[in-house]
This record gives structure tokens, sequence and C-alpha cells, in this order.
């Protein structure tokens, strides 16, 4: 699944594609045809994706004039596993400091406290951060007010527990119905996300919850990281 943030900062939904998530040639396979479609893929800016391996640099490959980010509720979620269990709210509280910094050197400071504070101790769980420190805080290169929304890939798994929660109360699906209840999905998200621009609607959200706090998935207000 493709999601973008188009130039009027509103989300769209460029493709859904039935494969194997954990597949790089699936994945080369939706980026050519996106290119057949005709995506100006100098276009391109920024890709915000889990860690699947290699598909970050088949990203850049792919989009030449493109950054790609990790998303941070993956990459915390898979440090503090590694923490060990009396250093885990110390490790999240520091961690968030990189997270909601206020620019790159910030952020890189704060990590750079982080691993000084925890020594050997979390080792494991500091490496873990640290391997994706830069695709961490890639997004600082960006638009303040899109800061955000491109931290997470949140929206996308929306759209994925959207399909999954209405599939299952099905007893079986052909192809036919699989692809028009994708179709219905999706239209029926986009339609909401079409309300506001995406800045907008995060710095709502900011002045709600607090970025200090927490991490917010903004389709449904549920905290991903407490």
């Amino acid at each position: 699944m493709v999601l973008a943030i188009d130039d009027r900062n509103h989300k769209t939904i460029l493709a859904i594609k039935l494969g194997h998530r954990d597949n790089v040639d699936s994945w080369r396979a939706v980026f050519r045809m996106l290119k057949e479609r005709v995506l100006d893929t100098f276009a391109v800016k920024i890709g915000v994706m889990d860690g699947l391996p290699g598909l970050e640099n088949l990203f850049r490959e792919e989009f030449p004039n493109s950054v790609t980010a990790r998303s941070w509720v993956h990459s915390l979620r898979n440090s503090i596993a590694k923490c060990p269990a009396r250093l885990s709210d110390a490790f999240k509280k520091m961690a968030q400091k990189i997270m909601y910094a206020q620019g790159e050197v910030d952020a890189r400071q704060a990590f750079k406290a982080l691993k000084e504070a925890m020594g050997n101790d979390a080792i494991k769980a500091v490496q873990c951060l640290e391997k994706d420190l830069d695709s961490l805080v890639s997004h600082f290169r960006f638009g303040k007010s899109l800061w955000y929304c491109l931290k997470t890939t949140n929206s996308v798994e929306r759209i994925n527990k959207e399909f999954k929660r209405r599939s299952k109360s099905m007893d079986s699906l052909g192809e036919v119905r699989l692809r028009t209840l994708l179709a219905f999905t999706a239209m029926r998200l986009e339609m909401g996300w079409q309300r506001r621009a995406v800045d907008t609607y995060d710095r709502q959200l900011l002045n709600r919850w607090g970025t200090e706090t927490s991490m917010v998935d903004k389709d449904n207000h549920e905290e991903v990281v407490h």
C-alpha cells in the first residue's frame, strides 16, 4: 500500500496491491507500476516505512531525489523490547526527547544524552535505535507542520485495520469482492482525509494531546506510544 501527501498537504492513496509485504520484489513491482502511471519520480521527496530489509535502498534507487524515514512507532517499540525492564521507562522518556526535538541537531544531541545515560546497561536497545537514527531524524528536513505525520506509518496501518475488520465479518471473499471491499475501505477513509490538510489536523491534535506525552494515531485518536 502506498499512501501519499500531495501538494495540498492532503493524504491520498496511490496504490493498493496484493502481495507479500516482506518481499522487496513485490515493492519494486508497485513502484514500477506507479512510474507507468506517470508518477514523477523526482517529485517524491521522502518515503516513510517500517523496517523491511532492503526497502530503504530500493526506495532511494527508484526515487533518486528522496530520503527515507523510519517509523518511530516501529523503531521505538523494537528498541524498548530489547531494554531491561528496570530501565524501560527512563529509556522511553529519553527516546521521546529525540522524537519531539525541535530540529535534527537537537535530536542527535538528545540521542547522545540517551546513549551516555544508558551506558552498557541497555546497550542492545541503544544500538537498535542508533542503527535507524539517520532515518528517524530525516523528517526534520521538511516543514515543521509536517513533522508529526512524517514520523509514523499509522495511516497505512489504519487502512489495513479497517479492511481486516470488514473482511473478517464475511465467511468468504472472492477476488472481485475482495477488490471491491478494498476500494470501498480506501475511498471511505480518503473522503474523510480530504476535509482538511494533514498539517492543520496535526496541529489541532498536538494542541489537544501535547507533544511531550504521547504519539497519537490521528485517524482514531488512539495512543500508540504511551
